[in-house]
């Protein structure tokens, strides 16, 4: 795993923050983070949206949703 991958899944550790996040990077690997429910899952497409994230937290990660940049199918479950 790249520097820069896991860079992103320590960004998405704060969103699993009670719960549990599967996050799949956009080269197809899947990694779990955290544990119990409520359970999502985020897909990162483009590599750009942790930086997006880590510039301006979650108005970064709003950007980067809205942008297709990640998807998710539970995102309440996924905000603070």
């Amino acid at each position: 795993m790249k520097t820069r991958e896991r860079l992103g899944l320590r960004v998405f550790s704060w969103l699993a923050h009670a719960g549990s996040i599967q996050v799949t990077l956009p080269r197809g690997e899947t990694v779990s983070i955290g544990h119990g429910s409520p359970s999502a899952d985020v897909e990162v497409t483009d590599f750009s949206a942790v930086t997006d994230i880590l510039r301006s937290g979650l108005t970064g990660f709003a950007e980067a949703h809205m942008d297709g940049r990640i998807e998710t199918s539970n995102l309440p479950a996924l905000l603070p």
